[in-house]
């Protein structure tokens, strides 16, 4: 018998069962099973059993039920003592783990509703007037004879949900690509010195958009655009408009909907003329641009989003005010997320709140949290080219731009231009040009505000660097003290003998606060040793005030996360030497360059040219620029606080709560009561607490000691000494550095400060700066770029054939991430190179193009990995059937080199595409 002990085919090895040993004596079963260990089967055939079982059968499993008796969702041994599938003979694909019976439909029972005196007294009672459930006491069959009512088998049956965020969109991925487009233009010219043009158009595009923080379905985005301009004589303008209608367009992360209905203006006045006396064109005019983001808070910080982007959610919901003034005191969230908005004092539609989306909650979607990115660009330009010497040989180039940008806190941007251009021949040319350019940040560079994931107890966010990360330093004026004066919080206690005794309530040593030397080692008191550091705001350690408080290097370190890497731990020294990252600016760009352009011989024509870029200001994509901080000797690396990009309610003076002093004055209230004496010291506090809270006159007042445990950090006894239950929560802590058994150690000055509408609050000076980890663009500073690219062409026109062939080298000295302390990729290859031939033959025009490129590191955003190198063959041929209609055959990449141009985009094949012009 091959299961000894009775119990056959439990699946289970017990004694007697007939595993084989591989010679250590024991049976290995579970994981201490090796691969020698086999089990017998009945015709004598071990069976090697590896991995290790887990003492539940596993679907795909093949062992462990002898008596093929479909007792046991496993399967069984045949007459030839090998292994039956599980399923075999039934093909329902189900199996069970819980009654151990395959396909079960489930016992019979009387369906009494739980009374079982109406099915055996009421002759009229029949099954249909049950509730169709077996209720605890019904009578059943019992099929398997365990003792109690086994249910049939589950079968699944999961209802599909393509909208998971229940706003009625669909937020499956969506690949149909879909493309309208149309465009109109009158032209009218009153006379040969008079013309003017209107043209508009509009396009409707469905289609995927990779950006660095998600992938997006650009569903219904609608673009539209008009424009009107004229010239008189030599002088030129032009007024231009376009507008965006973002439709359906959302994330694939959040499902988030874009609403996106932003404007742009400009205009553009020219003059050109030409000085005889000088020999030189000049041209010069004046241009206006101004951009409307309107994002409604869905990418830009310019609406409500939903955030609590300055932190006050905490505040604003404890302050028996309604700030957010919908007639609700208080309020934490909304059932539905909305609310009735209140415009000139009548309802609004549901949702809506001065013309713009609002969610629930006060402290959320202030007025206060948003900017208005509206921004006004001027710009005034001249150009001249003059031919020196008297000869279009020579010829000379300058050119100047001023622009100012009112978003920007700069000065007006001046770019010069300056060029030289030689002609030794009709057929060749030398040119030397230096010029200066700006590449001004755009809105959403500045303001940006988007929710990306979570991680950990943080909320990660894409957010415009328009302020940069000025981290407060202990001596700073921003912290609110010169100095930092700290103390171990706890009481004192008597002991058994009279003795006062000090009971911290910090796992921290006493020489942490005061230093210590001796043994060969010496540490610097606290105060000596934050003097210079950066503040934190504290979250998670328990040991500290969850405040801003200073970075002790002697306990804490910065680590800087990453999206595509492993992150890095600073040094203590790096630590407290945190640079600020730098706010992005308008990118200053000088570039000299050097060209030669000319025909070898007279059939090959042949270019050069190499340009050296300087950039100031240089920023990159999106990175991490808020540091967080972990505990010095925490392999784990958990996250302890963040250093805030901003000082979003950092509420100084900080870290108050254990320095030692009266912050919010209440000891001298309650001295007398407890006895502390004329002066306020370290460990005079203790609770008060109000038996009828509708009378403040009504009070008892405990000592820490109490009702609090002596030796433990901040445990509470259960009765007081007078045997009462102890609710600490409803205790006010008062004193000198007081704890509170709800918020910890939060003793700070009350502080007030302006609500979203310009009341006055008064509260406790302590932070509430939003724990939120920023990716932004980052000021790389300057960098160096250069490049060259080398052509020819070379024509061969007795056969109508054109041969053509580019070479291009780019390098550029390393992107230095100072937070990260390493060099970001260029996201750009080294070397790339093209080649092409054209022919018109006899049946059509045919050409076939050739690109190569290197392999090189790509680094977006959430982004990041290796592209190339990749090598497409493309083929063109265009046949003219009528004077009126076109053929046109595209064969793009027709080797079918299957490779990624963009990291976080779909894979490139081959595709034909077939193409039929008219022109009428």
């Amino acid at each position: 018998c091959p299961d000894p002990d009775g119990t056959e085919g439990d699946g289970i090895w017990q004694p007697g069962d007939g595993w084989i040993d591989n010679g250590d004596g024991i049976v290995d079963f579970g994981n201490f099973l090796n691969p020698q260990d086999s089990y017998e089967t009945p015709d004598g055939n071990d069976v090697n059993i590896w991995p290790p079982p887990n003492g539940i059968w596993d679907e795909g499993e093949e062992i462990q039920d002898f008596g093929q008796d479909g007792l046991e969702n496993t399967g069984d041994f045949g007459e030839d003592g090998f292994l039956i599938a599980w399923d075999t003979n039934e093909k329902d694909n189900i199996f069970d783990t819980g009654d151990g019976i395959f396909d079960f439909k489930g016992e019979s029972w009387t369906d009494c509703n739980e009374d079982r005196s109406i099915c055996e007294n009421d002759a009229s009672w029949d099954a249909s007037m049950g509730n169709g459930r077996w209720d605890h006491g019904e009578e059943f069959i019992d099929i398997n004879q365990d003792g109690q009512y086994t249910p049939p088998d589950y079968v699944d049956n999961f209802q599909h949900v393509s909208d998971i965020n229940g706003d009625g969109i669909n937020d499956y991925p969506d690949f149909e690509i879909e493309n309208h487009k149309m465009e109109f233009r009158l032209d009218y010219d009153p006379s040969k010195n008079i013309n003017m043009t209107y043209q508009g158009g509009y396009s409707w595009t469905k289609t995927q958009q990779v950006t660095g923080t998600s992938r997006y379905l650009a569903d219904g985005f609608e673009y539209k655009y008009h424009q009107l301009r004229s010239r008189y004589d030599n002088w030129y303008a032009q007024i231009y408009m376009n507008e965006s209608f973002s439709g359906k367009t959302r994330s694939y992360n959040e499902g988030r909907i874009i609403n996106d209905n932003s404007k742009n203006y400009a205009f553009q006045i020219q003059n050109n003329n030409f000085i005889t006396s000088m020999n030189t064109k000049l041209v010069w005019g004046i241009d206006y641009f101004k951009t409307l983001p309107s994002t409604n808070g869905s990418i830009l910080n310019d609406g409500p989003n939903g955030y609590d982007n300055d932190g006050d959610n905490n505040w604003s919901i404890n302050d028996n005010i309604d700030n957010d003034g919908d007639g609700i005191i208080d309020e934490r969230d909304c059932p539905d997320g909305t609310i009735t908005g209140i415009l000139d004092g009548q309802p609004d539609d549901p949702g809506i709140k001065d013309g713009k989306y609002w969610k629930c909650g006060e402290g959320i979607d202030e007025p206060d949290e948003f900017v208005k990115p509206i921004s006004n660009e001027y710009g005034v330009y001249f150009q001249t080219k003059t031919e020196l010497f008297g000869t279009s040989r020579f010829e000379l180039i300058t050119a100047a731009r001023f622009d100012m940008h009112d978003l920007l806190d700069e000065n007006l941007q001046f770019a010069p231009k300056l060029g030289f251009i030689y002609k030794p021949n009709e057929k060749s040319s030398f040119r030397i040009t230096y010029g200066k350019a700006f590449n001004t940040p755009n809105s959403i560079t500045l303001h940006t505000d988007l929710f990306i994931r979570k991680q950990g107890i943080l909320d990660v966010y894409l957010r415009g660097n328009k302020n940069g990360t000025p981290y407060c330093r202990v001596g700073e004026p921003c912290s609110g003290s010169e100095t930092v004066n700290i103390s171990n919080p706890g009481f004192y206690y008597s002991d058994n003998n009279g003795d006062s005794l000090f009971n911290t309530l910090s796992p921290l040593e006493d020489t942490y606060f005061s230093g210590f030397n001796g043994a060969g080692c010496e540490v610097s008191p606290y105060s000596e040793r934050v003097d210079g550091a950066p503040y934190f705001y504290n979250l998670q350690d328990d040991s500290a005030p969850k405040d801003m408080i200073p970075l002790d290097t002697s306990r804490y370190l910065i680590y800087i996360p990453e999206l595509n890497g492993d992150g890095i731990l600073y040094s203590p020294e790096e630590s407290f030497n945190i640079a600020d990252i730098d706010p992005i600016k308008t990118e200053k760009i000088q570039t000299l360059e050097f060209g030669y352009k000319g025909f070898l011989g007279n059939r090959t024509q042949f270019t050069m040219d190499y340009y050296l870029s300087y950039y100031e200001d240089f920023f990159s994509p999106p990175t991490f620029i808020t540091p967080v901080v972990v505990l010095r000797d925490d392999p784990s690396l958990s996250i302890q606080g963040i250093l805030p990009v901003n000082d979003f309610n950092s509420n100084a003076p900080y870290g108050t709560a254990w320095n030692g002093k009266d912050d919010d004055d209440d000891w001298e209230k309650w001295a007398d009561e407890f006895g502390w004496g004329d002066t306020p010291n370290q460990g005079e506090w203790g609770f008060i607490s109000y038996p009828d809270i509708q009378d403040s006159s009504n009070y008892l007042i405990y000592h820490p000691e109490d009702i609090m445990l002596i030796g433990a950090s901040a445990e509470f006894k259960s009765v007081d000494p007078q045997g009462n239950p102890i609710d600490p929560s409803f205790f006010d802590a008062v004193g000198v550095d007081e704890y509170h058994p709800t918020v910890g150690l939060n003793e700070a000055e009350m502080i007030s400060t302006l609500g979203p509408n310009g009341e006055n609050w008064e509260g406790p000076g302590v932070a509430l700066s939003p724990p939120h980890l920023v990716l932004s663009p980052m000021n790389y500073g300057n960098v160096w770029m250069q490049g060259l690219d080398i052509g020819a062409t070379h024509l061969i026109p007795e056969y109508k054939i054109v041969l053509h062939g580019n070479v291009s080298w780019y390098g550029t000295t390393k992107f230095y991430n100072q937070l990260t302390k390493k060099n970001d990729p260029i996201n750009a290859p080294e070397w790339k190179w093209n080649g092409s031939l054209k022919w018109g033959s006899p049946i059509g025009e045919i050409g076939i193009h050739y690109r190569h490129v290197n392999k090189f590191i790509w680094n977006d955003g959430i982004w990041s990995g290796i592209i190339g190198p990749y090598d497409i063959f493309d083929f063109y041929y265009n046949y003219l059937i009528t004077p009126n209609l076109k053929l046109s055959i595209a064969a793009l990449n027709f080797m079918d080199d299957k490779h990624k141009e963009l990291i976080g985009g779909a894979k490139m094949g081959k595709q034909v595409i077939i193409r039929l012009t008219s022109n009428f």
